[in-house]
């Protein structure tokens, strides 16, 4: 009987560490707490349309049916004690269509499921909702938040990103088979591939990245049908933007570049405007260029970072950069995308699989956050295709010589996979490829005013910290 209790008891020991080491694994990618209320407020967000949520579902109000709208459930949600351990998701049907939502690990409070595609004209035949949830439970009162959509028909688009593989990552739904045209403003040396197994020089290794992901953001977006003419690449240093404009009259050049190696850069531009090296790598230049940008294509929708709600400096900065560039052009009034690339404190958003639909990233902040939401579809095709452009780019794969590897870095390698397998989050957490390819892209959509607002509290910000 005592062998009996001890053995329990130890299972139980072991049981209980292994739960809390899995949530401690979890906790370091995500750092908003899982009880919290996510909010999402915006300067065209009415009221919003109350439901009552039963058993199975819910019936759809004709208000929420067809039209191209983005609609949101804004739910009262709550784990149960699996869902601390595992990946809690909702279910959603209506008639043949099902999409599946996560959430992250022990979400407790408000959330926003995204029904968009449910609601679409045609996809709600019977006009009810079917909801089932897995490790999380909800309360029944509800409300659905409508947003009309803007039309690309015809829209010329310009797309700015940040880094070589921001415009795949972020918006190739968007510019797939639109009039669109990329603008990509740093060379991206200081990307995150590893580079050691064939190059052990760290500057020889940057002048490679910065070869290799020019290259990439010139003739990726042709996959999409892109014009050669139409993608452009600034050539600006990778993690120096936020400090080009504190000191706008420094020119600080990419890492281990000098000024002949960033002008052979310039010369892949398809277009003059473009190839010229000389001109100082000053915020002022930036800012000139992305002028001369928008001249160029005359877009009447911009897409861009979101300066708030994306955390990395570079992509706060490009934002900045863009507002200052349509500051200079009075009389101009696109309509701005923004999205949302690495969302602060939260590296794993969006949640779950590739296959999952995303929402409103987390966080609770004061202020609006765009006019509205706009939430792009993308048919299977488009989500296959846009998962081959972002594993084309060199930044986002593993480079390796082929050698046979020692029993060490096999051993740490099953370590590796071995600790990934256990906490559910797989050998890289923040893998594009998993967090990119969805069946939709979330926009943040804003007037040049509303824009121009949001980059105001974004340097706010930024001088505070």
């Amino acid at each position: 009987m005592m062998w009996f209790v001890l053995c329990t008891a130890s299972v139980a020991c072991v049981l209980a560490f292994a739960c809390a080491w899995r949530v401690r694994r979890y906790r370091k990618w995500l750092k908003w707490p899982a009880r919290r209320q996510d909010t999402l407020e915006l300067v065209d967000c009415g009221p919003g349309l109350s439901v009552q949520i039963g058993v199975d579902g819910f019936a759809l109000p004709a208000a929420a049916v067809g039209g191209g709208r983005t609609v949101l459930l804004v739910l009262e949600l709550h784990s149960t004690l699996s869902g601390w351990l595992f990946d809690p998701h909702v279910e959603v049907r209506c008639g043949t269509l099902c999409r599946r939502q996560y959430f992250e690990r022990g979400a407790d409070g408000q959330r926003y499921v995204n029904l968009t595609d449910l609601c679409a004209s045609g996809s709600a035949p019977q006009g009810f909702i079917v909801m089932r949830g897995r490790r999380l439970r909800w309360e029944s009162a509800a409300k659905l938040l409508c947003f009309a959509s803007p039309s690309l028909d015809a829209a010329e688009v310009l797309v700015v990103a940040p880094h070589p593989d921001d415009a795949e990552i972020a918006a190739f739904g968007v510019y797939a088979g639109h009039l669109a045209s990329v603008v990509t403003l740093t060379a991206g040396e200081r990307g995150s591939t590893d580079l050691s197994s064939v190059i052990d020089n760290p500057q020889e290794a940057a002048r490679w990245r910065a070869r290799l992901r020019v290259r990439d953001s010139l003739t990726i977006p042709q996959q999409a049908g892109i014009a050669r003419a139409r993608c452009v690449n600034l050539v600006f240093p990778d993690g120096e933007l936020a400090a080009l404009y504190r000191d706008p009259a420094s020119s600080i050049l990419p890492a281990a570049h000098d000024a002949a190696a960033r002008a052979s850069l310039r010369t892949l531009n398809p277009l003059p405007e473009f190839q010229a090296g000389t001109a100082p790598c000053t915020w002022d230049t930036l800012v000139a260029e992305l002028r001369t940008a928008l001249e160029l294509w005359q877009p009447s929708i911009l897409v861009c970072p979101h300066p708030l709600l994306d955390g990395h400096p570079d992509h706060v900065f490009a934002s900045v950069a863009l507002a200052a560039a349509l500051a200079a052009m009075p009389g101009r009034e696109p309509l701005v995308l923004m999205y949302v690339v690495h969302a602060r404190g939260a590296e794993l958003y969006p949640f779950g699989p590739a296959e999952a639909v995303s929402s409103v990233p987390p966080g609770s902040r004061d202020g609006p956050l765009a006019d509205s939401i706009y939430s792009h579809s993308l048919t299977e095709s488009q989500r296959r295709a846009k998962l081959f452009a972002v594993d084309a780019h060199s930044d986002l794969r593993q480079i390796s010589t082929g050698a046979p590897r020692t029993l060490r870095a096999v051993l740490s390698t099953l370590a590796h996979e071995l600790a990934a397998a256990f906490d559910g989050l797989g050998p890289n957490p923040a893998a594009f490829q998993r967090r990119a390819p969805r069946p939709n892209e979330l926009y943040f959509v804003a007037s040049r005013a509303t824009f121009a607002q949001l980059v105001h509290r974004a340097l706010s910000a930024s001088e505070a910290r």
